[in-house]
């Protein structure tokens, strides 16, 4: 099933294949060095696309980056 934003709320930042791919480990609660191992790229830079989305979401935690990420059809 997929989310439809309301046409008034505002559409975030675009995303970068690698951002969605992140969010999408973190949704199925993978942690960072998880994450890292299944893409092959280091914990940092996990962590680093991780703050990247929550910026661009607008938000403060993981989990918010989740709900707001399949809200917005991310993942």
């Amino acid at each position: 099933m997929s989310y439809t934003p309301a046409p008034n709320m505002p559409q975030p930042l675009p995303f970068t294949p690698r951002e969605i791919e992140v969010i999408g480990w973190v949704a199925k609660g993978k942690s960072d060095w998880q994450t890292g191992q299944i893409l092959m790229i280091s914990r940092k830079t996990v962590n680093y696309h991780v703050e990247r989305a929550k910026r661009k979401l607008k938000v403060a935690t993981r989990l918010q980056v989740v709900i707001a990420a399949t809200r917005y059809g991310l993942i």
